[in-house]
């Protein structure tokens, strides 16, 4: 197979996995890290690797190199056969699991089992592992409250650079408590650390952060600013654009 024809495979495979699982599982992974690694985006007809994620799907580069990271740590130990196969919140918990300890049986859990039910799994064979409680919360809006919501949840995605829709609705909750006076120091400086970190290139750790993402990273430090009183909330000088799409059920 020639470079332009893997480039070409690639190119398919990953806009199928981004219309049939999406960021679900860490599939995409693999093939994001073929591409990058072997500058196929070239073969396939693009002058970056920004410009062929945006062909293929809808993650920003540094989504892409998270995804990437977690499934190179992985493939450290684990057959490819077998990451492939993974829910992606499987995994980023299996990475915090030490290399000797990820045995065979837990990771076909990884592949198989919810999440809720793998962290009970992790729990056995690494009892006391810091992974961060999740939970699910539902509710009924109508049709102009959905519009709404969307509205916000896009825009902190388009703007923070954010990877999941309960991502952005934390940070709009997290704004909201800032503006009445609460105290969400730890969303705010959580903010700062998880931003600052998506844009380490994993690739090139020496490699400066693009201008786009330098000024996502300065946005959320003066967010923390303000949450912690250095500096008074400026309100939007107008009204955001409405998103297009239905998130919120």
């Amino acid at each position: 197979m020639t470079r332009e024809q893997e480039a070409k495979k690639l190119t398919e495979k990953a806009k199928e996995l981004n219309r049939s699982i999406g960021r679900s599982s860490l599939a995409l992974g693999g093939v994001y890290k073929l591409v990058d690694e072997g500058k196929l985006f070239k073969e396939a007809g693009f002058d970056s690797f920004e410009e062929w994620l945006a062909e293929v799907g809808d993650l920003k580069r540094s989504q892409a190199y998270s995804l990437i990271g977690t499934y190179r740590e992985l493939q450290e130990t684990i057959p490819e056969e077998a990451i492939e196969t993974m829910q992606l919140n499987n995994a980023r918990d299996l990475v915090k699991v030490p290399a000797k300890k990820r045995t065979a049986a837990l990771v076909r859990a990884a592949s198989e089992m919810s999440n809720k039910n793998f962290r009970e799994e992790v729990e056995k064979v690494q009892p006391g592992l810091a992974l961060e409680e999740r939970g699910y919360k539902g509710f009924q809006l109508d049709a102009s409250q959905r519009l709404v919501v969307n509205q916000a949840i896009n825009l902190a995605r388009q703007k923070e650079n954010l990877e999941t829709d309960g991502a952005a609705l934390e940070l709009v909750c997290s704004q909201f408590l800032a503006a009445e006076g609460e105290t969400p120091q730890y969303v705010a400086a959580k903010t700062v650390a998880d931003t600052v970190e998506s844009a380490i290139d994993t690739g090139d750790l020496a490699k400066p952060p693009e201008p786009t993402m330098w000024g996502v990273i300065l946005t959320a430090v003066e967010r923390m600013e303000t949450v912690f009183g250095f500096k008074k909330r400026s309100m939007p000088r107008g009204p955001a654009k409405i998103a297009e799409g239905a998130r919120v059920q």
